[in-house]
């Protein structure tokens, strides 16, 4: 079932919940506000609000999050960025929600902020990348407490320590960043001259605080980022296998590329296809039983390209999701949650439906539309 969610005003920013009890949770940011939605199999159901009064970046889900679908208790908690430069922690238990902004002043970002991930301490640190060219790794439970200089919060509540900010400087601006569910301490990180790095942030610090001295595991280059017509326009997109930590996609200018890390040969990518004309906005890696890959275009049109990974020479299946002018500002995969009848011990809450012949659960936005669509179904 296609379910569809208008909003105030235009989508900018699209992030699902991943972690296993939370994922049927997403955030949709706007010009002025967060809005968290629980997209169940059969309704879109609104959880949060929060005004933030400034347009919205990049959003991260802590682990900490809680599904009403899992807890009668559920748990709200996550980070998002805003055109001033600023980061906010946004927070609901029970029926208060709560805004702990942090990260403006000399400690924080000085351009615009690309993207943001939570990257272990089951919570307590979140990285943000920016286009300054700086990586910085926040520790939001920090031993000292350091006064804020960026405070407008409409929500007054018990004191909370500014967290504590380590920067990481890099060549480029820095235009996309995730961590992996399976380490706490690996973030994959791609720059706007088609670079990506593997980069160990837990590593002990050099004389001169590098992306080299931090110990970056790996560096590669997408083949076609120096050559392509459209480096001026589109500074790249990466994304991780959430089910497979060694699989690595980038799309940079009109192509993408695929990376197996147990077979570099050199760098070289196991796969490279070609993206959108124009450039690729962002790319999305698919959890499932047969990887797929979803990227949209950086402009018009509304379309959305579905490679499969079980057939890496075919053309993409191209869903298109509205009419000129409108384009997909963003998108992530939704995964099904299981409920607690139907799993034997061990099993993982994600449902994987292969019998059925679906694709991976999208959420997308166009305009003011959030749509909630499988892929493949009729």
């Amino acid at each position: 079932m296609d379910l569809r969610e208008e909003l105030p005003s235009a989508i900018l920013v699209v992030e699902a919940a991943h972690n296993a009890d939370a994922l049927d949770i997403l955030a949709v940011g706007t010009s002025d506000a967060v809005y968290v939605i629980q997209a169940t199999p059969n309704h879109l159901n609104r959880l949060a609000t929060f005004h933030l009064g400034a347009q919205v970046c990049a959003i991260a889900f802590s682990p900490r999050t809680v599904s009403p679908s899992v807890s009668s208790e559920p748990i709200l908690e996550l980070v998002c960025a805003t055109s001033d430069f600023g980061l906010h922690v946004l927070s609901k238990e029970g029926s208060e929600e709560s805004i702990f902004d942090f990260g403006g002043g000399l400690t924080g970002h000085h351009a615009a902020i690309s993207a943001l991930t939570f990257c272990g301490g089951a919570g307590s640190y979140v990285a943000s990348a920016s286009a300054d060219h700086m990586l910085i790794i926040w520790d939001l439970s920090p031993q000292l407490d350091i006064p804020s200089t960026f405070s407008t919060s409409p929500s007054p509540g018990p004191m909370r320590k500014q967290p504590t900010a380590y920067p990481i400087p890099f060549p480029h601006p820095l235009t996309s960043l995730s961590a992996h569910p399976r380490s706490d301490k690996d973030l994959l990180i791609s720059d706007a001259r088609g670079t990506l790095y593997l980069l160990d942030w837990r590593s002990e610090r050099g004389a001169t605080d590098t992306i080299l001295s931090r110990r970056a595991t790996l560096s590669l280059t997408h083949p076609r980022a120096l050559a392509s017509p459209d480096a001026h326009s589109a500074g790249g997109s990466a994304a991780w296998a959430r089910d497979n930590m060694d699989l690595i996609t980038a799309a940079y200018g009109g192509s993408f590329a695929v990376w197996d890390v147990r077979e570099l040969k050199g760098g070289r990518p196991v796969w490279v296809g070609e993206g959108c004309k124009g450039g690729v906005r962002r790319i999305r890696f698919a959890s499932g039983a047969i990887p797929f890959i979803a990227l949209v275009p950086l402009r018009t049109p509304a379309e959305l390209h579905i490679h499969s990974a079980a057939f890496p020479g075919a053309a993409p299946a191209v869903l298109t999701l509205g009419r000129a002018p409108l384009r997909v500002a963003d998108f992530d995969f939704v995964d099904e949650m299981r409920a607690d009848a139907d799993m034997a011990d061990g099993e993982e809450r994600r449902s994987v439906d292969v019998a059925s012949g679906r694709g991976p659960r999208v959420a997308a936005a166009v305009g003011r539309s959030l749509l909630v669509f499988w892929v493949g179904e009729e």
